[in-house]
């Protein structure tokens, strides 16, 4: 599933780094020691719990688009296990939101 969420006070490639630097235990840089660095991109480490309290940890794809104005979210539903597969874009897109909300709050639009 591809999400977008339009940024306006800030640039998505600043959105995406300023996530990697002020959350670095949650958001990864791919290509931190690359030259290459346009469009921003990161690797968001999302943890989710089953009913019996097994933890899973999954890698969601974030980056900027191509005019920097959006961050585009890619959630791969095939990696998530059965029971999670049919709530996933949800959690994943809100526990994002947070993050998000965290940097630049009030000042992006959801669009999906």
């Amino acid at each position: 599933m591809k999400h977008k969420i339009k940024v306006e006070e800030k640039s998505a490639s600043e959105v995406i780094e300023t996530l990697c630097k002020e959350y670095s235990w949650r958001f990864k840089n791919p290509r931190a020691f690359s030259v290459y660095k346009e469009p921003a991109e990161c690797l968001v480490d999302y943890n989710f719990y089953d009913e019996a309290g097994c933890e899973y940890r999954r890698w969601i794809y974030m980056k900027a688009s191509a005019d920097d104005k959006h961050i585009l979210l890619y959630v791969n539903k095939k990696e998530f296990p059965n029971f999670a597969k049919e709530y996933v874009d949800g959690d994943v897109f809100d526990f994002i939101l947070g993050y998000i909300n965290q940097v630049i709050p009030n000042a992006y639009e959801v669009i999906y």
